[in-house]
């Protein structure tokens, strides 16, 4: 046995006590309880364990382990590959935080997540003062109650040169422990640094504390984020049991980096995102198509959202999407690359409504979507408003693989003359469906 997954059940502490005296997995290399009613006795017997020796990831995510159970973890000394560690969302308070930063044993751990918990600044301390973890590439605390003092202790730090990703939003850190961060000489190794959501009231002076030549290999850098996602987090972050299927977030002026921390915070039973008419651009839906964890969406509602084809081409390119059924891209400002890109996706194979109306597709990409052959569940699919002429529109009407299409729309499409509507209209599956 090198990998154990048993997620969203009903197990308890009486069936966590059976995994964690287990003396038979030696090669056990993945073990994952995560969103399970285990307690703090389950932890504990699972922060006991000797025997798992070759354990690299180890995630408990959202069961109320506890400061208990979270010191039995930091306690443990034979998980010395272990190399990533999730304890998000399970009441970890100071005790157990401090319990995590003293361990010794954890010299490979490269990613720790300890988001949505009670960690304030002594338990940050306590985390900051770690000289174990030198192969620290990933510090999530997201949602905590850490202030200046946590913060500073944390910039202090001088161990973590490999750390690339550090999160401390949504905790209570003001201008103080902006400026400690601001002074790491550590922390200038930093690729990503979330802070949004903390206490800090001079956004300008934050903005400019985290540029220059000695921040040059930060790329994503976010100071905040608009006050309508703010709210969603902390709803998530307050709910306990809550399943989250849909986010509406549609005229909410979400930016690019709203759309990042989407991206990272949304789970795996996510079937629903609108997102319509905000401010993503082409870099936020490049980074909603590089998600790789939705893989029940059915619906992706990304219009007006001054989306070009590069961000197209991005959601073109996801691979994870295998459920997905409707997709709207309408008013946007995509052309032939993004177009042909959608077209070519194998992932999308269930779509039933595709919208690209209202952009700037030409006769490439419409003969590009008259060719597919793919998309057998097809029923709606909107191209009006577009630059699509004849040979496009020729294109589409020769499309023999639409059997269950009963509704396109290519209207106001000015390049199309009475020679493309009399094609459209003459295809023996669809044409009597046009609106042209």
């Amino acid at each position: 046995m090198k990998s154990f997954r048993y997620t969203r059940n009903k197990i308890g502490d009486k069936g966590a006590k059976s995994i964690g005296e287990n003396t038979s997995w030696g090669n056990l290399k993945k073990l994952d309880l995560s969103l399970n009613e285990i307690g703090d006795e389950g932890a504990t017997a699972i922060g006991s364990n000797i025997t798992w020796t070759s354990l690299e990831e180890l995630s408990l995510y959202k069961i109320k382990i506890g400061d208990k159970g979270a010191k039995a973890i930091g306690e443990n000394t034979s998980w010395k590959n272990l190399q990533v560690l999730c304890l998000s969302s399970n009441e970890i308070g100071d005790e157990g935080a401090a319990a995590i930063g003293l361990n010794t044993t954890w010299s490979n751990l490269q990613k720790l997540y300890l988001d949505e918990n009670k960690i304030g600044d002594i338990g940050a301390i306590a985390i900051g003062k770690s000289t174990t973890w030198s192969k620290l590439r990933v510090l999530s605390l997201r949602i905590n109650r850490i202030g200046d003092e946590g913060a500073a202790v944390i910039g202090s730090n001088t161990t973590w040169s490999n750390l690339k990703a550090l999160t401390l939003a949504s905790n209570q850190i003001g201008d103080e422990g902006i400026a400690a961060l601001r002074k790491s000489t550590t922390l200038i190794n930093l690729e990503t640094l979330h802070l949004y959501g903390n206490k800090f009231t001079d956004q300008e002076n934050v903005v400019n504390a985290f540029t220059g030549e000695s921040w040059k290999n930060l790329q994503t850098f976010i100071p905040w984020i608009t006050p309508a996602l703010q709210e969603e987090i902390n709803m998530m972050g307050a709910s306990t049991h809550q399943v989250i299927t849909q986010m509406c977030l549609n005229s909410k002026g979400l930016t690019a980096n709203d759309a990042i921390i989407l991206r990272l915070l949304l789970p795996t039973t996510l079937e629903i995102l609108v997102l319509s008419n905000n401010n993503i651009g082409g870099r936020g839906a490049t980074y909603i198509g590089e998600d790789d964890n939705w893989g029940k969406l059915q619906k992706l509602d990304l219009s007006a959202n001054q989306i070009s084809d590069q961000g197209a081409e991005a959601i073109a390119q996801n691979q994870t999407w295998n459920d997905l059924q409707e997709l709207n891209l309408s008013q946007n400002q995509i052309g032939n690359k993004g177009g042909i890109a959608i077209e070519r996706n194998l992932t999308f194979r269930n779509i039933r409504k595709l919208n690209l109306s209202w952009n700037k597709l030409g006769d490439e990409a419409a003969s590009a979507l008259g060719k597919n052959t793919s998309w057998n569940n097809l029923e709606e699919l909107a191209l009006d408003n577009n630059e699509i002429g004849d040979q496009g529109a020729t294109h589409i009407g020769q499309n023999t693989a639409w059997k269950k299409l009963i509704r396109i729309e290519i209207h106001s499409n000015r390049y199309i003359t009475e020679i493309g509507k009399k094609d459209l209209r003459t295809n023996s599956i669809f044409g009597s469906f046009v609106v042209v």
